[in-house]
């Protein structure tokens, strides 16, 4: 692989660029993707007895997770590409959203449920202490913190460096996170910075040396996604199918074949030439989404026994425009939630401004 000619510069420069409204559009994609993730298997589950008695809603369930198990990868792979640039404030924007939405979930269901959620248990859900609580935030918290350096090491190696280190992390990574998913618990499956720090790696390679970025067009990296899509699909039906269980091991972060697919959604939508404010605003609010609905008081609970509710007492048609209306909903009150969220946190911010500049002043 060579390096590309691009207008870009290949290092992190802290210029910050006009919002791509194709990538803005890919992050409302990848949340919905994580929702469905959070109903196949996360809610309703793939199982033997369901694929010999429900053949069509198995494979069907199939297809969705094989299409929607690349949102977090996505999501991390966005970050590399553009790079980390972090500042204090954009860091304290991320964990005051992530407390607004843990403290406001928290204080509505007490209101309602006192004797349910009047404990430590619950309560600590707030600053995240259980390891599923918010599991994504504290994963992207620490690749961040890891950024700095990660930036600095794009910036003075060399290709043929980075490239070696890539092969070197994703070997390890799938001998010892995949094929063995407890092989290495640090790398938990997927769900941790260490997994983060190789996707951003990975990401910023494609974009600095992988000539192929520019080579192939739009459809061809669709093509390449849904290819890999199908192939899973139809792999984990057949493995369920002979109940041999291991279907679950194709819908992992960690899977290599997942981590193709990842690169080819993102690289079609970065290849949309569009442009829309709309998109962008609603983008921005992406992860309240995530935050309101995979809450782990709302997700272990109210939302997983919706789900497997309506699953059980709606025709398959009925329980994909219940689903599509959820989305909807989930959609609309965490985008109206995160209004007063950054109404909140720009007064802060403002207040936080004063106090400094009179504190400079005074000395």
């Amino acid at each position: 692989m060579t390096k590309i000619n691009s207008t870009d510069s290949p290092t992190h420069q802290v210029v910050k660029p006009s919002r791509q409204s194709g990538i803005e559009l890919l992050r409302i994609v990848a949340m919905l993707l994580v929702m469905i993730v959070h109903i196949y298997p996360g809610t309703i589950g793939f199982s033997y007895q369901r694929m010999h008695t429900a053949p069509f809603s198995s494979i069907n369930s199939f297809v969705l997770e094989s299409m929607a198990i690349v949102c977090v990868n996505v999501f991390v792979f966005i970050s590399g590409w553009f790079g980390i640039k972090k500042n204090l404030q954009s860091i304290g924007n991320l964990c005051f959203q992530t407390l607004f939405f843990a403290a406001l979930i928290y204080g509505v269901l007490y209101c309602f449920a006192p004797q349910k959620y009047g404990n430590v248990d619950a309560l600590s859900t707030i600053l995240m202490w259980h390891t599923d609580d918010y599991w994504f935030v504290k994963a992207y918290l620490g690749l961040v913190i890891f950024s700095p350096i990660l930036n600095s090491f794009t910036e003075r190696c060399s290709e043929k460096q980075l490239r070696w280190v890539l092969i070197a992390f994703y070997v390890f990574q799938t001998l010892y996170a995949w094929m063995s998913i407890y092989g290495a618990i640090w790398f938990a499956g997927g769900y941790s910075a260490t997994s983060f720090i190789g996707l951003y790696l990975l990401a910023y390679y494609m974009r600095h040396h992988a000539s192929v970025c520019k080579q192939w067009s739009k459809t061809k990296w669709l093509l390449l996604f849904f290819g890999i899509a199908f192939l899973q699909a139809i792999l984990a039906s057949w493995l369920t199918w002979y109940n041999i269980l291991i279907a679950g091991r194709l819908f992992t972060y960690t899977n290599p074949l997942v981590i193709v697919q990842s690169i080819a959604l993102f690289m079609f939508f970065s290849q949309l030439k569009i442009k829309s404010k709309i998109i962008n605003k609603l983008a921005l609010s992406c992860l309240a989404v995530y935050l309101l609905h995979a809450n782990p008081l709302v997700l272990h609970a109210s939302f997983r026994n919706l789900i497997l509710d309506l699953d059980a007492n709606l025709s398959s048609y009925a329980f994909a425009c219940s689903i599509a209306l959820l989305f909807i909903s989930i959609f609309i009150v965490a985008f109206l939630l995160d209004q007063i969220r950054l109404f909140l946190y720009q007064g802060l911010c403002k207040i936080g401004r004063n106090f400094l500049q009179k504190q400079i002043k005074c000395s």
